[in-house]
């Protein structure tokens, strides 16, 4: 009895076993069915949606086909109205330049006549002034001609006066000469003798003079060696103090600047307070 009691436990515990497999199986197989179901679904929303993006594409073209085919339309009226607005300027401006053209070919020959005038009036002053040159020049040209025999005669008789003029003077000027000539030798001899007589007291009176100037001289040059050495002591201290005098106000000016920095720095300061206010 209990070996058939095991048996009994052993086969229904084996049956269990299958049917759980069973039922494992069977879940695997609805798990991939509903896999696919899923796959076939999300496939079939995708290829909706695509539909019916394409559906609403085509609906907005339409839409915005027509809303171009209006603006469209009014763009070619307002153009349309431009085109007429403009073809009138132009045909205003057409006539107002055939009426100035013709105002031109007008003017143009007003002035033509008035030149063709006054090319007459030139060439009948010109033949006036022409002929009054030729005249001047004649009158002129027999004035200078009685002139220059006139002066001809008048050089030829000025030219025979001092001719016979030089000949007098050129006389005179030999016997001045010869007379000058024997002056100037007894002239030459009593300033030699008197120069030499001069010389020889110039020449003791020179060296007088030089001695005393040596000496002078000598007294000069000691002060001036002295003043010299003073007044290089006095540079010297004139140097040091200028070198000192230099870096204050050197000290100055970099104050002054950095004061002017301040200055600028806090007007800006000020400027700037005054735009936020």
């Amino acid at each position: 009895m209990a070996a058939k009691t095991a048996a009994a436990k052993n086969t229904a515990e084996g049956m269990s076993e299958i049917d759980r497999l069973k039922q494992e199986q069977q879940q695997q197989q609805l798990k991939k069915l509903l896999k696919k179901s899923a796959d076939i679904e999300e496939r079939n929303s995708k290829h909706n949606l695509n539909k019916i993006q394409e559906s609403w594409l085509k609906i907005m073209r339409s839409a915005k086909t027509k809303q171009l085919k209006k603006e469209v339309e009014i763009v070619s009226q307002n153009h349309e109205r431009d085109v007429d607005r403009k073809d009138a300027i132009l045909q205003m401006l057409d006539r107002d330049l055939d009426e100035a053209e013709e105002q031109h070919q007008v003017c143009i020959r007003s002035h033509l006549l008035n030149i063709d005038k006054l090319l007459e009036i030139q060439r009948t002053r010109l033949a006036a002034l022409e002929e009054e040159f030729t005249r001047d020049v004649n009158t002129v040209s027999e004035e200078f001609r009685l002139e220059r025999e006139e002066l001809i005669e008048w050089h030829t008789r000025e030219k025979r006066e001092l001719t016979i003029i030089l000949q007098q003077v050129q006389e005179e000027e030999r016997e001045r000469m010869q007379k000058d000539g024997f002056d100037h030798q007894a002239t030459f001899e009593m300033i030699k003798n008197k120069n030499i007589e001069e010389d020889h007291q110039m020449r003791s009176h020179l060296e007088e003079k030089i001695e005393a100037m040596r000496d002078k001289c000598n007294s000069h040059l000691k002060t001036y060696r002295l003043q010299t050495q003073q007044h290089s002591e006095e540079y010297k201290s004139c140097l040091a103090e200028d070198a000192d005098l230099s870096k204050q106000v050197e000290r100055r000016l970099r104050q002054v600047e950095r004061m002017q920095a301040q200055i600028q720095h806090w007007r800006m300061k000020i400027h700037q307070n005054k735009q936020e206010c």
